[in-house]
């Protein structure tokens, strides 16, 4: 993440908190996103949790990406809404914050 001088105009949208319990054996699909709702901070508890974003096959360690537990993440909204997780291992916690503004 590249630091500005530049404020910005961020906040958190009406009800934008949402916390999904991911499993192992099954795909959980990002939460609905309200229109004004331009990007999301996101952050990964208890295990690391494969993520795609393209909506072909179940997320795994050869079809996407790793988000890794104890790290934060943002993404912009277009992307994000089409996200599909599934847990490396156990149950994770994907807390994911809407935000309106620019970032």
């Amino acid at each position: 993440i590249i630091m500005s001088d530049t404020p910005k105009n961020i906040g958190c949208t009406a009800g934008g908190f949402t916390q999904l319990s991911v499993a192992h054996d099954a795909t959980s699909n990002a939460p609905y996103l309200g229109f004004e709702t331009e990007a999301v901070f996101v952050d990964i508890g208890d295990n690391d949790v494969f993520v795609t974003f393209h909506g072909t096959g179940d997320p795994s360690a050869t079809n996407g990406h790793v988000l890794y537990q104890g790290k934060d993440y943002i993404f912009y909204a277009g992307l994000f809404k089409t996200a599909q997780f599934r847990s490396v291992a156990g149950t994770a916690k994907v807390n994911i914050t809407q935000l309106n503004g620019y970032v």
